[in-house]
Protein backbone atom coordinates (compact mmCIF):
# COMPACT_ATOMS: atom_id res chain seq x y z
CA UNK A 1 0.00 0.00 0.00
CA UNK A 2 3.04 2.31 0.75
CA UNK A 3 4.90 1.50 -2.34
CA UNK A 4 1.34 2.10 -3.99
CA UNK A 5 0.48 5.89 -2.55
CA UNK A 6 4.49 6.55 -3.12
CA UNK A 7 3.98 5.82 -7.03
CA UNK A 8 0.59 7.95 -7.00
CA UNK A 9 2.47 10.84 -5.33
CA UNK A 10 5.34 10.59 -7.77
CA UNK A 11 2.95 10.72 -10.57
CA UNK A 12 1.29 13.89 -9.31
CA UNK A 13 4.76 15.60 -8.99
CA UNK A 14 5.84 14.55 -11.92
CA UNK A 15 2.61 16.01 -13.26
CA UNK A 16 3.23 19.21 -11.42
CA UNK A 17 7.15 19.64 -12.27
CA UNK A 18 5.55 19.30 -16.30
CA UNK A 19 3.43 22.18 -15.67
CA UNK A 20 5.56 24.60 -14.06
CA UNK A 21 4.12 24.21 -10.17
CA UNK A 22 6.92 22.47 -9.09
CA UNK A 23 10.74 22.44 -10.26
CA UNK A 24 11.48 19.16 -8.10
CA UNK A 25 9.85 16.04 -6.94
CA UNK A 26 9.92 15.15 -2.89
CA UNK A 27 8.63 12.17 -3.39
CA UNK A 28 11.66 10.82 -5.58
CA UNK A 29 13.77 10.05 -3.13
CA UNK A 30 10.87 8.37 -0.45
CA UNK A 31 11.22 5.24 -2.29
CA UNK A 32 14.65 4.24 -0.61
CA UNK A 33 12.87 4.94 3.24
CA UNK A 34 10.22 1.93 1.95
CA UNK A 35 10.67 -1.49 4.05
CA UNK A 36 11.53 -4.18 1.88
CA UNK A 37 7.86 -6.63 2.01
CA UNK A 38 9.05 -9.97 2.38
CA UNK A 39 8.09 -12.46 -0.53
CA UNK A 40 7.01 -15.83 0.56
CA UNK A 41 6.99 -18.64 -1.89
CA UNK A 42 4.33 -21.13 -3.10
CA UNK A 43 4.16 -23.95 -2.00
CA UNK A 44 5.11 -26.77 -4.03
CA UNK A 45 3.84 -30.31 -4.36
CA UNK A 46 6.46 -33.01 -4.39
CA UNK A 47 6.62 -35.44 -7.37
CA UNK A 48 5.69 -38.37 -5.16
CA UNK A 49 2.55 -36.68 -4.42
CA UNK A 50 0.97 -35.95 -7.67
CA UNK A 51 -0.24 -39.54 -8.38
CA UNK A 52 -2.21 -39.57 -5.28
CA UNK A 53 -3.06 -35.82 -6.29
CA UNK A 54 -4.26 -36.57 -9.61
CA UNK A 55 -6.17 -39.41 -8.13
CA UNK A 56 -8.16 -36.89 -6.10
CA UNK A 57 -8.64 -34.85 -9.15
CA UNK A 58 -9.96 -37.66 -10.85
CA UNK A 59 -12.36 -38.43 -7.70
CA UNK A 60 -14.01 -34.84 -7.39
CA UNK A 61 -17.22 -34.42 -7.86
CA UNK A 62 -17.12 -32.11 -10.84
CA UNK A 63 -16.87 -32.10 -14.36
CA UNK A 64 -14.79 -33.68 -16.82
CA UNK A 65 -13.93 -29.47 -18.02
CA UNK A 66 -12.78 -28.80 -14.64
CA UNK A 67 -10.73 -31.92 -14.70
CA UNK A 68 -8.79 -31.17 -17.83
CA UNK A 69 -8.61 -27.80 -16.78
CA UNK A 70 -6.65 -28.17 -13.21
CA UNK A 71 -4.70 -31.04 -14.94
CA UNK A 72 -3.69 -28.35 -18.35
CA UNK A 73 -2.80 -25.68 -15.40
CA UNK A 74 -0.40 -28.18 -13.45
CA UNK A 75 1.31 -28.70 -17.24
CA UNK A 76 1.70 -25.67 -19.04
CA UNK A 77 1.81 -23.55 -15.87
CA UNK A 78 -0.18 -20.97 -17.34
CA UNK A 79 -2.56 -18.45 -14.70
CA UNK A 80 -6.31 -19.64 -14.65
CA UNK A 81 -7.02 -16.22 -16.67
CA UNK A 82 -4.59 -17.08 -19.92
CA UNK A 83 -6.54 -20.60 -19.82
CA UNK A 84 -10.19 -19.20 -19.56
CA UNK A 85 -9.18 -16.62 -22.37
CA UNK A 86 -7.89 -19.22 -24.85
CA UNK A 87 -9.00 -20.14 -28.31
CA UNK A 88 -9.22 -22.80 -30.20
CA UNK A 89 -7.19 -20.82 -33.24
CA UNK A 90 -4.01 -20.58 -30.65
CA UNK A 91 -4.13 -24.91 -30.31
CA UNK A 92 -2.24 -27.20 -32.92
CA UNK A 93 -3.97 -30.24 -31.80
CA UNK A 94 -2.15 -31.92 -34.29
CA UNK A 95 1.25 -30.76 -33.38
CA UNK A 96 0.31 -31.47 -29.68
CA UNK A 97 1.51 -27.52 -29.33
CA UNK A 98 -0.60 -24.25 -27.54
CA UNK A 99 0.87 -21.07 -29.34
CA UNK A 100 0.69 -18.79 -26.32
CA UNK A 101 2.21 -16.01 -28.49
CA UNK A 102 -0.60 -15.66 -29.98
CA UNK A 103 -2.33 -15.59 -26.86
CA UNK A 104 -0.01 -12.96 -25.06
CA UNK A 105 -0.55 -11.09 -27.87
CA UNK A 106 -4.26 -10.29 -27.36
Amino acid sequence: MAKRTLSRCGMVMKYAIAHGYRYDNPAGDLVYALKNKRVKNLASLPASDMPEFLRKVRAYPSDAQTHHAIILIMLTGVRVSELLQARWDEFDLDGHKWNTRVMNEV
